[in-house]
């Protein structure tokens, strides 16, 4: 039988079966409780060893960190280590310990002084510090110091350049460290002779900044009724650049026999004082087997800020996007897609949970998704997925929950947080690197970038376009909007053609017959239509319609073109409906017994984009909030109703059959009424099954750097 567990009565009682064997040559995810002893902080912490299946050139994963998806129990921390996030066996969250006014003496520096922290316990701690800048509302960083076990109260003087008032609001965080051995083990598996374990190590880059030492990690193999056997050892050096190292270890002697995993680690050599913080990052075992079953992966592609009207447009005799153009016209096209709110954080939240807004509730990046509503990667991960993502950070905050469900997630900001310029070739170019490393495993990879959103700055060789001020007055508002227009089309015209690279590369890897890839953005852009320049100030067509290009080799037809109104809702759903159909062959079959899909606003779009009748829906549905004003915006095939949520606004409805600009407000008492209608039926999403988690969503203050780089965005409200 291929799997990593074989049918032993013994080990039933010790192990999950969340995933039960499959039939034949079908693959089984297979949980693994995993015990934790003399975990920092804790006696016992339940957690769980992932399995990777790679059948023949195809990988199947079952991790832990799907948090409410897979497993009982609090997941695993995830730490940042040189911008790739990972959870990790010896992460430890911070935990807030102190807010409050903290005095400057003297000038530049500030003397924290509070009590120990009560979760602290007895050993070192690492004390994290953000103080409110003076002249603004801004956060501020100070370097992170350590604290011994000695420690009863804080008093640390700390000098800073940021520091230069008399008095400041600090807010305080500790995360604890280690000074002596940490052991997680697992219960009792059965390699296969291919049965690999692999992970990577890393120490946490600011514990090496507050004095951490070098560390080492062993793993161990235990069999019942033998010693244990030392499987490896390595030593990290405080000195080695802080990046994820990979390793890799073979289980072949072990294979058939009931075996146990026992990770061990501690700060080396042993001493009476001193601390460490060393990660064993993403541990999972793969295993080779010959299945008939090929290869299945997904790319979603995110190009922020991007129009739906900028697909197959022209300007001055020059097409902007015959790449995404040539993309499109191999799968599907919708012509009317729409998102759910007109900036990042929130559509994207509803990209990745198949949610409106009204639901999920996650709309700017000081607010993170509730625990309880799962995210595409944990969902993908439970398929057995290899997951990973490389955004350019700030409103994509994995504090948000962004980064659930993803063992690989790496945020780009070479160029500092307080540069808003998009870096397309950066990001395109690390997700090549990791899945070059990749290639034989089922994976999901999703892509985020900036490069169309603004302020725009093309490369000179795609700044071409200078367009036509004739009429407007210099320094006129008409004549800003038309010169951002021009620079709006330009990195347009850019980003079109990296994306090209990008398809051609995913080509010469050999993935493109075996790959789902849906290419969309979260909004788009206005430039004066209806006063404003930018996007989280209007709810209309310009901002509200998006690209959505899906090409599924086997599943959907070349060239189909879908005319009904779609929502970035129905993402998540059509991702799921194509991996479990098994109609025109299994190149997206979805392994067996995997978890059950949530519960979606959204539908598939599969039955569009097939030609079949079927899906019928009124409206789509999105939101538009901004200080002193909410609406809730509904659109169907030919009309727009945005009806306000207070009394001092107009509602407003165009129909976009004959006032494509939305220029003309009908008013219509009888469309007055359907368009209250349907907002009373958006809200009535607030009150059935999938509604907001108060109780377990959680409020943060943002970080200074993305903070930084919100108001690089244009974000000034964060």
């Amino acid at each position: 039988m291929p799997a990593l567990l074989q049918n032993n009565p013994a080990s039933d009682a010790r192990i999950s079966h969340r995933h039960r064997f499959g039939q034949g040559a079908r693959t089984a995810i297979i949980l693994m409780t995993v015990v934790v002893v003399g975990a920092i902080g804790c006696d016992r912490l339940p957690l769980n060893l992932p399995t990777k299946t790679i059948e023949e050139e195809t990988a199947v994963q079952a991790r832990l960190w799907s948090s409410g998806v897979l497993a009982k129990g609090p997941p695993p921390a995830i730490c940042e280590v040189d911008q790739v996030r990972r959870p990790a066996l010896g992460c430890a969250e911070s935990q807030r310990f102190f807010s409050g006014l903290m005095k400057s003496a003297i000038p530049g520096t500030l003397r924290i002084q509070a009590k120990r922290p009560r979760n602290l316990s007895t050993d070192y701690g690492l004390i994290e510090t953000q103080i409110k800048l003076a002249e603004s509302q801004n956060w501020g960083s100070i370097p992170p110091f350590a604290i011994g076990p000695e420690t009863g109260v804080i008093t640390q003087p700390i000098q800073s350049g940021v520091i230069r008032a008399k008095s400041h609001h600090a807010i305080l965080t500790v995360r604890p460290l280690s000074s002596s051995l940490s052991r997680w083990r697992t219960l009792p598996l059965w390699p296969l002779e291919s049965t690999v374990l692999n992970f990577d190590l890393a120490i946490l880059p600011e514990a090496l900044a507050a004095g951490a030492r070098s560390a080492r990690v062993r793993v161990f193999a235990h069999v019942a009724g033998s010693p244990r056997t030392l499987l490896f050892e390595k030593l990290i050096k405080a000195t080695q650049p802080a990046v994820w190292h990979p390793q890799f270890v073979s289980l072949r002697a072990y294979a058939g026999q009931p075996t146990s995993l026992i990770f061990e680690s501690q700060p080396w050599p042993p001493a009476p004082e001193g601390f460490s913080a060393p990660l064993i990052g993403a541990p999972m075992l793969t295993y080779r087997t010959q299945t008939r079953t090929q290869p299945k992966n997904i790319i979603l592609i995110s190009l922020d800020t991007l129009r739906g009207d900028q697909l197959g447009a022209s300007v001055n005799g020059r097409a902007l996007t015959p790449n995404l153009d040539a993309f499109g016209a191999q799968g599907a096209q919708f012509a009317q897609a729409m998102t759910t709110y007109p900036s990042t954080t929130a559509s994207h939240m509803s990209m990745m949970t198949g949610l409106y807004p009204i639901t999920h509730n996650t709309n700017h990046p000081g607010v993170s998704v509730a625990d309880e509503i799962p995210m595409m990667a944990e969902i993908l991960a439970g398929r057995g997925f290899t997951t990973a993502a490389v955004t350019e950070n700030a409103m994509l905050a994995a504090s948000s929950g962004f980064s659930r469900g993803f063992d690989f997630y790496r945020e780009v900001r070479d160029l500092g947080m307080s540069v808003a310029q998009g870096q397309i070739e950066k990001t395109f170019q690390s997700g090549i690197d990791w899945l070059e490393k990749h290639t034989d495993e089922r994976f999901f990879l999703f892509l985020h970038t900036y490069q169309v959103h603004g302020p725009y700055a093309p490369p000179p060789e795609y700044d071409i376009f200078k367009g036509n001020f004739e009429g407007t007055k210099k320094g006129s508002y008409a004549r800003r909007a038309i010169a951002q227009k021009n620079a709006y089309a330009g990195e347009v015209l850019y980003t079109d053609a990296v994306v090209g690279e990008l398809l051609e590369k995913l080509k010469s890897l050999g993935l493109e017959e075996n790959t789902l890839i849906i290419i969309t953005s979260d909004h788009g852009e206005e430039f004066g239509d209806h006063g404003h320049i930018g996007h989280s100030q209007t709810p209309f067509e310009s901002v509200m319609r998006i690209p959505l290009l899906i090409r599924a080799p086997g599943k959907i037809e070349p060239g189909r073109k879908v005319r009904s109104v779609v929502s970035l809702v129905d993402v998540l759903p059509t991702v799921l409906d194509l991996l479990d159909s098994t109609q025109g062959g299994a190149v997206f079959d979805t392994a067996v017994n995997a978890a059950p899909s949530p519960p979606f606003h959204g539908v598939s779009l599969v039955g569009l984009m097939q030609g079949k009748p079927g899906l019928s829906r009124q409206a789509v549905f999105a939101e538009s909030r901004r200080p002193g004003h909410q609406s809730i915006v509904a659109r169907t095939n030919t009309h727009r109703f945005i009806t306000p949520q207070t009394q001092t606004e107009t509602q407003q409805i165009f129909d976009l059959a004959v006032d494509a600009t939305e220029q003309r407000n009908l008013k219509s008492t009888d469309l007055q009424a359907k368009g209250r209608l349907l907002a009373q039926r958006y809200k009535s999403l607030r009150s059935r099954e999938m509604k907001p988690q108060a109780a377990t969503q959680k409020t943060q203050s943002v970080d200074p750097e993305t903070a930084a780089k919100l108001r690089a965005l244009g974000y000034t409200d964060h």
